[in-house]
Order: structure tokens, then C-alpha cells, then sequence
């Protein structure tokens, strides 16, 4: 696992350039920040898809760079590796890190980002707080649901109406 997160280093060597100490300590700084020390002297084929993205975040934490750019990271992960990489997500924000996230889990973006942008055939329709731009009236016109994001304390909750009712799709509209 720590030979991918090295792969992280790459921009800053020059061809056939050998890692330097300041690589060395990115490498386990970025292990550190990511969670992933644990995993250290496993094989990637063995991390779960939660311990994986974690391991990739750890890979562009290895670069240095002042953006984190994630796209769809908790696609295809259970509840529990998806919240842990909210969090940890969460957590580089609040260090400092601008980290931009793509998502299509609206309560996740709602959970986890500072501000929401949301886009509709190709445009950007609204951005702001995610509490705000996430409104219902907004999600029945770009989505054509029934819904709504509501947050209490640390819960945030995407509610849908699943089987229709009126302006659904699930009705024909």
C-alpha cells in the first residue's frame, strides 16, 4: 500500500529521479492524515473499497497540492466506509484544504460541503449553503422529485417521496 501512495510523489521527481527524505516524510504524512497507517504493509487487493478510497485519498495527499478533487468518492461503498470518508473529507476541509467534491448523494454533499453548486443540463443553477441551494423547490425542478435535505446537529437526512405523488416521475409528470 505505501508503494501506491509513493506513486503520489510523482510530479515532483525528475525522470529517474530516486525519492528524497522530504518524499519519504509527504509519503507518511500523507499515510497519517489519510487514516490508512493500518493498512501499511498490505497488499491493495486486500483493502475493502472504503480502505481502497482512503488509500487514494492518501495518494493525492502525497502530491502536496492545494486542492483535493474527489469524484464520487463513497460511490459503490457501504454505509459505514462512506460516512469515514465523509469524515475524513470533512476533516482535510477543516485543516485548510480546499477539497472539491463531485456527488451526485445529495445528502452527503449537503452533510459535508461549505457550499453546493448545482448543476442541470450542462449550467450552473445555484450555489450557496447546501441547506439553502437544496431546497424543495429547487430539488422538484432540477430532479422532478418530491424531496427535501433537512439537518439536525450532525444528522442530515435526504427525504424522498419514493413512490410518487403529485410532480413525482414515479406518477408520469
Amino acid at each position: 500500500m505505501t508503494e501506491a501512495v509513493r506513486i503520489g510523489r510523482s510530479p515532483h521527481l525528475k525522470p529517474l529521479q530516486r525519492p528524497t527524505r522530504r518524499d519519504d516524510e509527504a509519503i507518511a504524512a500523507a499515510i497519517e492524515r489519510a487514516g490508512v497507517t493500518r493498512f501499511a504493509a498490505r497488499k491493495l487487493t486486500t483493502l475493502s473499497g472504503g480502505e481502497l478510497q482512503r488509500v487514494q485519498i492518501a495518494v493525492a495527499l502525497a502530491q502536496d497540492a492545494p486542492v483535493l478533487m474527489a469524484d464520487e468518492p463513497t460511490s459503490h461503498l457501504d454505509l459505514g466506509a462512506t460516512v469515514a470518508v465523509a469524515q475524513l473529507l470533512r476533516s482535510l476541509a477543516d485543516e485548510g484544504l480546499a477539497v472539491m467534491l463531485v456527488a451526485h448523494d445529495l445528502s452527503l454533499a449537503a452533510a459535508v460541503a461549505d457550499t453546493v453548486v448545482v448543476m442541470s443540463r450542462g449550467s450552473t443553477v445555484a450555489a450557496g449553503p447546501p441547506l439553502e441551494t437544496l431546497d424543495h423547490a429547487r430539488l422538484a425542478d432540477v430532479w422532478g422529485v418530491d424531496a427535501s435535505v433537512q439537518a439536525s446537529g450532525h444528522h442530515t437526512a435526504l427525504h424522498v417521496a419514493w413512490l410518487g405523488g403529485p410532480g413525482s416521475r414515479a406518477d408520469g409528470n
